[in-house]
């Protein structure tokens, strides 16, 4: 997914993300953590954890950051953006649990599947939505059909689904068109979340938005929403896992994306905690005496730089060839992230492929084709390859024609990435330009090819929200994708991914996604330049943070308490 989604289809990126097995890793002065291995990219002295700190009671009020500002719906299955699935997830819930670790369990259903083109959930009785009235079948089939309407984000994971019918009071069945090794997994994200029939649907087009708010079952519950500044949750004193209570009375999320205002709210301890917080205020929180900066990995984020169009100073493959070999990952890695990113040499990041839900042998044929990339790759940025680069450039017939690549106002971390990548172009003979775009602008590129106009490229922290790299490819690389933003169609590149869906064999499913990766890649539509870590500050009187990128799909608001 990408970093950004509307309710209407107007509107990452940054749809889904995920990875199993997904650890952690936080700085040595942290207390209360987990233990681990250790990691060469991390801190010196970093463990790996999935949480970190142990909530020990309930605090009377959590005061949260979102460094990505106002989400713009707050509608489940369309929050494909970190401040709306931070908000939805922590107040709606999935059929199936997803873990801190990015394994899955029962959460508001227990999941079967008697063959591989049924799917059956039997819903926990005695559940019941913040009005009091009690989940159904109705509500869940209600939920799923709104999932898959083509005017979400989420429809596509649907595409194999024949129908979603009622066959019980207390369960459901998904029949499907042909076999999809995806969607149970994702059915534990945010595109499975359940709401109430009635209210939904009496809301209308005004589900998920400041007025309307949704109506869920989850252990906090929306309150209020003061547009332009903040949202707050409260808790539902009337949850029916009894076992996982919410730890914090009300939570207070502040829109907070200028960074420097982030990391004094932060160090000040106005602002108890946020995720995704700027690696630009690493130096900063590191050694803040009001809490912890915490490093996570693996995460499913990487920063992209995408295309936007093919057309104009752009439309050769050469030009584009040029544009990402100039740059280098590395140094982005080390100078801008502080250690708390890696280098990464495909449009996908590492952790896609790299995570505990693929055996060794599936794995050992992803890392094969990975080595021959950053082989490739690795010394982009500087040397030879900026001599190369000039060479693809002066081949294409490029004038000097303006580059324009669009970055979020305000976050330190992209400003510097920007004025790398402008200067490490200019270098190889291309005219970079960059443009400054607003939340809200920013925030309409990734949905509306209005809003992109003018642009070529753009800056985008991207991420999956299931642990396999398929969520990714179905997103960017099938003709009408939603984040497929120049019209890519490759016949073979679309038989290889479809395959790889209907099958079980994550060995065969590995091949045929490196074959098609083999492909795509050569067309340098976008670049995952590197692969972060999750950055998350908390306040020294606060334990029992989800610390892994799973917090997205999970309630991770409302496990956080009170550290002693």
């Amino acid at each position: 997914m990408h970093t950004m989604t509307r309710r209407v289809v107007a509107r990452p990126k940054r749809l889904l993300g995920g990875i199993a097995g997904a650890a952690l890793l936080l700085t040595a002065c942290t207390s209360g953590s987990g233990g681990g291995a250790t990691r060469s990219s991390a801190p010196t002295g970093a463990v790996t954890v999935s949480t970190f700190g142990t909530s020990k009671g309930a605090v009377d009020q959590i005061n949260w950051g979102l460094p990505y500002g106002e989400p713009n719906t707050i509608d489940p299955p369309n929050t494909a953006y970190y401040s709306s699935a931070l908000i939805a997830m922590s107040i709606c819930e999935t059929l199936t649990r997803m873990n801190p670790d990015y394994s899955t369990s029962p959460g508001l259903a227990d999941f079967s599947q008697p063959n591989p083109l049924t799917l059956v959930y039997k819903i926990r009785s005695g559940v019941t939505f913040w009005d009091g009235t009690p989940l159904t079948s109705a509500d869940v089939v209600w939920s799923l059909d709104h999932a898959r309407d083509p005017a979400t984000i989420t429809s596509f994971l649907f595409s194999k689904v024949d129908s979603v019918a009622a066959s019980g009071p207390l369960e459901v069945t998904l029949k499907l068109k042909a076999p999809d090794s995806m969607l149970p997994i994702e059915l534990a994200t945010f595109a499975g979340a359940v709401q109430e029939k009635a209210y939904s649907e009496k809301a209308g087009k005004n589900l998920g938005n400041s007025k309307t708010g949704v109506m869920c079952t989850g252990p906090l519950k929306f309150g209020s929403w003061t547009s332009g500044q903040s949202i707050t949750l409260e808790a539902n004193a009337s949850y029916w896992d009894k076992a996982h209570p919410p730890q914090a009375k009300a939570v207070k999320l502040t829109f907070a994306n200028d960074s420097n205002s982030l990391a004094q709210a932060l160090a000040s301890g106005e602002l108890d905690g946020a995720y995704e917080v700027p690696a630009a205020t690493i130096p900063k929180l590191q050694s803040a005496p009001s809490g912890t900066l915490v490093f996570g990995a693996p995460t499913q984020l990487n920063l992209q730089l995408a295309v936007l169009s093919t057309k104009g100073a752009l439309s050769t493959t050469d030009v584009r060839q040029a544009v990402y070999q100039s740059i280098d990952s590395a140094g982005i890695a080390k100078v801008v992230y502080h250690g708390a990113a890696t280098a990464n040499y495909t449009v996908l990041n590492r952790d896609s492929w790299h995570n505990g839900q693929f055996p060794d042998a599936a794995q050992a044929v992803w890392q094969s084709a990975y080595d021959g990339f950053a082989k490739e790759r690795s010394s982009w940025g500087a040397g030879q390859a900026i001599t190369d680069a000039k060479a693809l450039v002066t081949k294409s017939g490029y004038k000097g024609e303006p580059i324009v690549i669009g970055t979020l106002a305000g976050d330190a971390t992209l400003s510097q990435v920007a004025q790398l990548v402008q200067a490490e172009g200019k270098a190889a003979g291309l005219n970079i330009q960059i443009k400054q775009l607003q939340p809200i602008d920013y925030s309409n590129a990734f949905v509306d090819p209005k809003a992109r106009a003018g642009m070529d490229m753009i800056f985008t922290v991207s991420f999956n929200g299931a642990p396999t790299p398929l969520e990714p490819m179905l997103f960017n690389f099938l003709p009408d994708s939603f984040y497929n933003y120049t019209g890519y169609n490759n016949a073979q590149v679309t038989a290889d991914i479809n395959q790889a869906r209907e099958t079980s064999d994550l060995v065969a499913q590995s091949k045929l996604l490196v074959d098609a990766q083999s492909i795509y890649e050569k067309e340098y539509l976008s670049m995952g330049l590197v692969q972060m870590d999750e950055l998350l500050f908390l306040n020294k009187r606060l334990g029992g943070a989800v610390a892994s990128f799973a917090y997205l799909n999970s309630p991770a608001l409302a496990v956080i308490g009170k550290s002693s």
